[in-house]
């Protein structure tokens, strides 16, 4: 469903002792990738277009992921509201689906620090990249 996808290598210090990679980790690395795709979006003017909140995060665990085999985070889905962005997203490692997550992104105002209107232009370049969503 979408060209945009990034891989990760996980790193020694991100497992439990069982070489499990930590669930804090998984959060982050959702985090890099909706990063990643704003930054496709939005180029070099993150900060003064546009500011984002996090509202809300659920992420599924449903096999382990572990050290020593890249992790590829795709993002399947990206729905623009009026003031919100979600994201939904899946990890796989080795071809197993082993994480999908979603992330609800709220637009708010650098000014008056209160949810502000996803404007048309956004709207355009966001939708540009997932044309067959509404």
């Amino acid at each position: 469903m979408s060209d945009f996808s990034l891989t990760i290598t996980p790193r020694f210090y991100e497992t439990d002792a069982q070489g499990h990679i930590s669930n804090v980790t998984i959060a982050g690395w959702f985090e890099v990738a909706r990063t990643a795709l704003l930054g496709r979006v939005l180029a070099d003017d993150m900060s003064s277009q546009v500011q984002w909140l996090l509202a809300n995060v659920n992420i599924d665990y449903l096999a382990e992921t572990h050290f020593g085999s890249d992790v590829t985070v795709t993002l399947e889905k990206l729905q623009v509201g009026n003031t919100s962005l979600t994201m939904s997203c899946v990890m796989t490692q080795q071809g197993r689906e082993c994480v999908r997550g979603k992330a609800v992104l709220v637009n708010i105002d650098p000014h008056g620090r209160g949810k502000c209107t996803i404007s048309d232009e956004l709207r355009g370049q966001l939708r540009a990249l997932f044309p067959q969503e509404t």
